[in-house]
């Protein structure tokens, strides 16, 4: 089994909302609804990798709130261990995704039924603490 590390940023708006984007046509898993999520870089933390993706793919910047131990979850024979950082935005009028990583964006609670559709979505979210295990 293949095994990936990755970060999930996890964004809150103001009113408890989370921002979920959905996988571009293009990409593996097209049409996956996910945080933003990414491959930390070299000598990077895994804070600062959830940021800059979080940057790079919504054009939003935040303050990091909580990260999560790394944890996994097994999807299409293929092991994601992630690192989860729940990301407090201030202002969301800047938002703007990248088209090429998503076609769609969503802000969710976690109660949302996208979140059982995504096991991603739903570890991080309980691996942070908002929903239960």
């Amino acid at each position: 089994m293949k095994t990936f590390v990755t970060v999930h940023a996890v964004a809150v708006n103001n009113a408890g909302e989370y921002l979920v984007l959905q996988r571009a046509n293009h990409r593996s898993d097209p049409g996956l609804w996910n945080f933003a999520t990414g491959f930390i870089q070299d000598r990077e933390s895994a804070e600062e990798a959830a940021l800059r993706e979080l940057k790079e793919e919504t054009n939003l910047e935040g303050e990091i709130v909580k990260t999560t131990e790394p944890f996994w979850v097994d999807i299409n024979r293929k092991r994601w261990v992630i690192i989860a950082s729940l990301i407090k935005v201030s202002g969301t009028s800047q938002l703007k995704i990248d088209e090429n990583e998503s076609k769609a964006y969503k802000w969710i609670k976690p109660d949302d039924p996208i979140v059982s559709q995504s096991k991603g979505l739903e570890a991080s979210f309980k691996e942070l603490g908002m929903i239960l295990k």
